[in-house]
């Protein structure tokens, strides 16, 4: 059961900071004394395909401290950009490569690809 813990636990710290978990590696020592690890506080994750130039769903509607996942399914790169340039920010997402972001606040989001820009979504954090 510890063992499922940790995997799971390694997997969202991967996904919160925005980065693929694939890349991430393990952090030191987290398996030797999980007491001192800091868990955060995280409600649903709602995924969010990219696939055929669209966002699906294309608005989504979550809490404070869910997470959003995209999934880039397209054969071309993509990348996932707020508006208003500050709220989210990916790297160029090949085909399979996904960007999370932990939604800390009630906020309405709107965003579009940045190669794409005719491809827009928005997401509202209630």
């Amino acid at each position: 059961m510890k063992w499922v813990f940790l995997v799971c636990l390694v997997f969202l710290c991967g996904c919160l900071d925005g980065s693929s978990p694939q890349t991430q590696q393990t952090p030191s020592g987290v398996a030797d004394n999980c007491s001192t690890c800091v868990v955060p506080a995280v409600g649903a994750v709602v995924n969010v395909d990219v696939k055929d130039f669209a966002f699906s769903p294309q608005d989504v509607r979550v809490k404070v401290n869910d997470v959003v996942v995209w999934t880039n399914r397209d054969s071309v790169p993509h990348a996932i950009v707020s508006d208003s340039g500050g709220e989210l920010n990916s790297a160029l997402l090949n085909n399979g490569e996904t960007f999370s972001h932990l939604f800390k606040s009630a906020e309405v989001v709107n965003y579009h690809c940045s190669v794409h820009p005719s491809m827009k979504g928005t997401v509202t954090v209630e």
